[in-house]
């Protein structure tokens, strides 16, 4: 209970800024631009709505599904007149897969916008995608979820004041629910590690903790990965993502699932069958409503900190989940070609 009186306090005293929210699923109701994107948007709602009279509507693609595979023809087909956004970071689209699309949106009379982090040199037949695309960017910055991630991190140890037993700073005895960051659908036909190195998302978080252990080298090396994973266990710490198919939690070390009572439960200074003393959230956007409820439980109850990504845009209100999100986490940070992009797409538009 030290720990509940503890987190209330700080929530309290407002050493922490924090915003309820409720989040839910849209879908694509006509707003003039579709902006599709693999790891974040660099683009924000406010930057478009609060500066002209267009709308936009913000669509994941997990980089998983690659070069567009799952992004069909006629899923799109239908769109007359708008403005089709690519914002593409962690991996360069086959252009036997995208050009075909950017001739259905030219037919019809979309305007279509690419932009991706990489160097122009780095993308094989740029000058074509260049012909299709109405404005197209290179060496766009993809630091910005790096940064929320190490930002969470660091955050929570200071939120529970965790030290080792020297009183440095320290990441340990802490179980980290994961959402958003990779689909897990099956434990036994899955390689549930590799499949999180594979997801940029998840990977991210991995290097970031490997780098807060001072590990270096990539961690394709299986000697890289191997100090990492004894890192986390000695140290005690527990990487839980929510499987929205499984409908439980599922370790992303072990392999090993949670059930929401072996999670729930805090005895002996410790949460349930996770043995740890401390467990905070780090979430993206639309969080699974299985996810959802367990947090708010945990927080209702425990005061664990839920950090929050806001890649779509989220609705807030006066109940629920409260959530510290990357705006409050990262405030200063700007990107600085994001406002140029905004009025490009906005000028197109006019």
């Amino acid at each position: 209970m030290v720990v509940v009186l503890f987190v209330a306090s700080l929530f309290s005293a407002g050493l922490i800024k924090t915003q309820p929210v409720n989040a839910q699923s849209s879908d694509y109701n006509n707003e003039d631009i579709y902006y599709i994107y693999d790891l974040y948007p660099t683009l924000t709602k406010e930057m478009i709505e609060d500066n002209s009279q267009y709308t936009i509507f913000f669509d994941y693609i997990d980089a998983d599904y690659g070069h567009f595979d799952a992004i069909m023809p006629g899923y799109l087909a239908g769109f007359e007149g708008k403005c089709v956004v690519f914002d593409i970071k962690t991996f360069v689209p086959d252009l036997e897969n995208l050009i075909p699309l950017f001739e259905i949106f030219q037919a019809n009379n979309c305007k279509i916008v690419y932009f991706t982090s990489y160097a122009k040199s780095a993308v094989s037949n740029s000058d074509v995608l260049d012909e299709y695309a109405d404005y197209s960017l290179y060496n766009v910055s993809a630091d910005k979820f790096r940064l929320f991630l190490r930002e969470a991190l660091e955050s929570v140890i200071d939120f529970y004041s965790i030290s080792d037993e020297d009183g440095n700073p320290c990441l340990s005895d802490i179980c980290i629910f994961l959402d958003g960051l990779v689909d897990i659908y099956s434990v036994t036909a899955q390689n549930v590690c590799q499949v999180a190195l594979e997801t940029p998302r998840a990977r991210y978080l991995l290097e970031e903790l490997a780098s807060l252990f001072g590990i270096s080298g990539s961690l394709d090396d299986s000697q890289t990965l191997s100090s990492l994973i004894a890192a986390l266990d000695d140290n005690n710490i527990r990487l839980l993502s929510y499987s929205e198919s499984l409908g439980t939690f599922v370790d992303l070390v072990s392999s090993a699932t949670y059930s929401y009572d072996e999670i729930y439960y805090y005895q002996d200074n410790n949460f349930g069958r996770l043995q740890t003393q401390y467990a905070c959230a780090i979430g993206i956007s639309e969080l699974h409503q299985g996810f959802y409820n367990t947090m708010y439980d945990l927080q209702q109850d425990y005061g664990i900190p839920v950090y929050l990504f806001e890649a779509d845009p989220i609705v807030f209100g006066p109940e629920g989940l409260v959530v510290i999100t990357d705006g409050a986490l990262l405030q200063g940070y700007t990107d600085a070609s994001a406002a140029d992009i905004a009025a490009e797409i906005i000028n197109l538009l006019n």
